[in-house]
Parts: structure tokens; sequence; C-alpha cells
């Protein structure tokens, strides 16, 4: 990636992912809009490949011209870039995507559903706090599933 930044415009880069990705124009005129959500912006470097930008850009179009929903869980070990990856997702497909929109504990992410409009955005960090194994028999895990249809219910 850093030498198609050191060898291409934005532009360019956005014209070739397009083509790479077979997404046409419509993927292209989106993608020109991702410039400024880059964490390290394009300047400095591209941060992810056109796998990505694609993957993103279907997620955006399937939640903004569908009444469909999209959940993406992101796995991995501690310190390796998942929270990172899921506030970049939640920037690119999501045009109202604010901080607030990033629940550590229960009461906030039930606050923010409560709140949520068609094509919001919400990330549970550190899943673990919500998931517990053994959360399945508690009020809360049913409190947890009441609010995920409401999403879905949308």
């Amino acid at each position: 990636m850093t030498a198609l930044i050191n060898q291409l415009s934005w532009e360019q880069i956005c014209k070739k992912y397009s083509e790479m990705t077979g997404l046409g124009e419509d993927f292209y005129e989106w993608m020109l809009k991702q410039k400024d959500y880059s964490p390290s912006n394009y300047e400095k470097g591209l941060f992810a490949d056109h796998y990505f930008y694609g993957h993103a850009y279907r997620i955006w179009k399937k939640i903004t011209t569908t009444k469909q929903h999209h959940v993406t869980v992101v796995t991995g070990k501690v310190g390796k870039g998942k929270s990172t990856l899921g506030l970049q997702l939640a920037a690119m497909t999501s045009e109202h995507f604010t901080m607030e929109n990033i629940c550590y504990v229960p009461s906030h992410f039930f606050t923010r559903v409560a709140e949520l409009t068609r094509g919001d955005c919400i990330i549970i960090d550190e899943g673990g706090r919500f998931f517990g194994s053994k959360m399945h028999m508690t009020k809360l895990a049913r409190h947890l599933q009441e609010a995920f249809d409401i999403i879905i219910g949308m």
C-alpha cells in the first residue's frame, strides 16, 4: 500500500480499488469520501487494502439501501487492533457514527439502542463483559436479547 501512496493520488487509488473489487462507479464515489476516515489519513498512509474497503462498502450499501441489518463480530487477541478496526468500520459505514455509540457496559448499550435510527452503528467494545459464559442464565441476557430484537425490528 505504501507504494500506491507514493505513486498515486487518492482519486487514482480509489479508481484502482474500484477496478480491483469490481464494484463499479458507486464504490468509487463512496471511497472518495473515505479519505478523511483513515486513522492515519491518506497523506500518512493507507490503513486498509481493497478487500477491507470493499467489505465496508457492501455493509454501507446494505444498511442504506435495504431494510436489512448487519452485524459484524471482530475477534482476536488482546492488543491486536479489534477496537480500532471496529471504530474504522463504524465510521465508514454509518454517516452519523459518534463516540457516544461505543458501549462498554450494558446500561449504556440499552440507552443507545433506544435512541438508534436506521443506518446507525453501535459498538460493543470488550464484548466479553456483555456475553460472559454464565450470562445466558441471567436477567441481563434476556434484556440484551430484547434490545437486539428491537434493533432487528427497526
